[in-house]
């Protein structure tokens, strides 16, 4: 009894998609070369999304492959989720394709997620080697090493974490940590320097204040938001002069209390 071929796809069509997606995709394996980056400094020390292309083709070159390259510049490496090109690879390798990268913090910067996406590529026959420590995870020895790896990186990274958050604590407490340029201020160099255009509206609240001692915020924003209006003085990110910035700015530069003794001693 012969079947009907034409009935039998169809069914198989309809109740198993995946083989829909291999017949479209063909038989060959893929061989992803992944690389990120996420910062410029990355770029400057040699992690560059050039740099990282190179080795993974010069890779594959030797082993006579080639790599189909996924890149997400501009990506950190904090959370997977929020890679579109790595979720988009992750979700179409398949049996006997490999993934290639530079570096496991190219992949993921924690053990949990890197351990789990191991895994998975794993129980999908998906092979992963890691560049720059000659990791072949698809082997015994490969993972016993990758685990001991992983574990170390992380360590490290969380030391590093403390180390820089104590330098940031220290730096805050001598005063030489600059992160924003207060009012009036602007950052060249790496040292602070005086903002012209922001200068003038502090010499407006000091007149303000010099000539009327007793003088409200609510005042002083009413007259500075005139000379906003006017076009005299230009605000930093905004049109409208709030209380809390003039507040801030009196507070930070002492104003009323050196306007105060100025005006005692003449």
């Amino acid at each position: 009894m012969s079947i009907n071929v034409n009935e039998r796809l169809e069914m198989i069509i309809s109740n198993r998609p995946k083989i829909r997606l291999n017949i479209a995709r063909g038989e060959k394996s893929i061989v992803y070369g992944y690389i990120r980056v996420s910062t410029n400094i990355q770029h400057k020390q040699g992690k560059s999304l050039q740099a990282q292309e190179e080795m993974i083709r010069r890779y594959c070159g030797e082993k006579g492959i080639e790599a189909k390259i996924v890149c997400d510049p501009g990506y950190t490496g904090k959370t997977m989720e929020t890679r579109r090109e790595f979720m988009k690879m992750r979700k179409e390798a398949r049996r006997g394709d490999t993934i290639i990268a530079y570096s496991l913090s190219r992949i993921a910067r924690s053990v949990k997620e890197i351990s789990n996406f191991v895994d998975e590529m794993e129980k999908r026959g998906v092979k992963i080697v890691i560049l720059d420590k000659e990791l072949d995870l698809s082997t015994p020895q490969g993972r016993l090493f990758f685990n001991m790896l992983a574990t170390v990186d992380q360590f490290e990274r969380e030391v590093d974490g403390e180390r820089i958050s104590a330098v940031m604590q220290s730096m805050k407490r001598e005063g030489t940590l600059v992160t924003k340029a207060p009012y009036g201020f602007k950052i060249e160099g790496g040292k602070l320097v005086e903002n012209e255009e922001e200068m003038k509206m502090i010499d407006m609240i000091i007149m303000y204040i010099h000539n009327d001692p007793e003088i409200k915020v609510a005042e002083i924003c009413r007259r500075l938001q005139w000379e906003v209006d006017e076009g005299n003085i230009k605000l930093r990110k905004t049109k409208k002069v709030h209380q809390k910035t003039i507040s801030e700015i009196i507070k930070r530069h002492n104003i009323r209390t050196i306007t105060m003794q100025t005006a005692t001693r003449t």
